[in-house]
C-alpha cells in the first residue's frame, strides 16, 4: 500500500472551494506532496513551472510574452505570471478549488491572488527543512529521462546503478544540482520567502510542517492541518 493511502485521514469536510497552496524551498517535497493531495481533495494540482512549458510548448500569447523575457535572459514579470494562473484557475476544473506549487513568489503575487478569492477556504503549509538536508536531497536527485521518474541516490537508490527500475533509460542530472547553485538559490529563497510567510501567518492561514521526516508522516500531519483549518465555521473571506 502506497504511503499515500487515503484510509487514515477524512476527505475535505465542508462544500466551499479549497486552495491549497505549497510553500518551500527547493528539495522540501512540494511536488512529491502536491499529486496525492490533488488526489485526496479531488482538486487539481497546479505548478507554475507546468503552466510555462504548456504555454510554451502550445505557443499561445501569453506564452511568445514569456519567450521574450527567456530570450532576453530576464525574469518574467509577476504580472504576467499571474495572468497566465488567473487563466488555469478559471476553468471548470478549478471550480472547487485547486492546489498551487511554486505560487506565490512574492507578496505581490500573494496579494493579487488573495484578491481573487471569494468564499473560499485558503491554507498555506509551509515545509520547513534545514538547508544542509535540502542541499544533501538535491545533490542526490536521479530523473530517468525517459518515464521521468524520480529516484535518490541515498533515499530512493534504482535497483541497477545509473538506470532506470521501470524503463532501463539512464538517468540525467540537472546541471544546477550543484552545491554552488543551490547555496544561491536557497539564500534567494530564504530573502523572498519571509514577507509571504508573515502575510499569510497575519491572515492566520498558514501552517508550518516539519518536512525533515518521513514522506508518510509529513503528508498525515499536511492532511491533519488543512483538514483541521477547513472545520472552522468562517470561509477565509468572511474572516478577512
Amino acid at each position: 500500500m502506497s504511503f499515500f493511502s487515503h484510509s487514515f485521514v477524512p476527505a475535505n469536510p465542508i462544500d466551499q472551494p479549497l486552495v491549497v497552496i505549497l510553500l518551500g524551498p527547493p528539495g522540501s517535497g512540494k511536488g512529491t506532496h502536491a499529486k496525492p493531495l490533488s488526489e485526496h481533495f479531488s482538486i487539481p494540482h497546479i505548478s507554475t513551472g507546468d503552466l510555462f512549458r504548456a504555454h510554451l510548448e502550445k505557443k499561445t500569447p501569453l506564452g511568445d510574452q514569456v519567450q521574450r523575457y527567456l530570450d532576453q535572459g530576464a525574469l518574467v514579470p509577476d504580472d504576467l505570471v499571474i495572468d497566465m494562473l488567473f487563466s488555469r484557475i478559471a476553468e471548470k476544473d478549478c471550480k472547487k478549488g485547486y492546489i498551487l506549487d511554486g505560487f506565490p513568489r512574492s507578496l505581490y503575487q500573494a496579494e493579487r491572488l488573495l484578491s481573487k478569492m471569494h468564499d473560499t477556504k485558503l491554507a498555506v503549509i509551509h515545509l520547513s527543512v534545514e538547508d544542509a538536508v535540502i542541499t544533501e536531497r538535491i545533490l542526490g536527485r536521479l530523473l530517468c529521462k525517459g518515464c521521468q521518474t524520480s529516484f535518490h541516490e541515498i533515499f530512493c537508490p534504482p535497483k541497477i546503478c545509473g538506470v532506470c527500475d521501470h524503463c532501463s533509460t539512464p538517468f540525467v542530472k540537472r546541471s544546477d544540482d550543484t552545491k554552488t547553485i543551490i547555496n544561491k538559490r536557497l539564500q534567494a529563497y530564504h530573502q523572498e520567502i519571509a514577507p509571504i510567510v508573515s502575510f499569510y501567518t497575519k491572515k492566520g492561514c498558514l501552517f508550518t510542517i516539519d518536512a525533515s521526516g518521513k514522506k508518510e508522516e509529513i503528508f498525515h500531519d499536511t492532511i491533519q492541518e488543512i483538514n483541521q483549518h477547513l472545520a472552522k465555521e468562517r470561509s477565509f473571506s468572511e474572516a478577512y
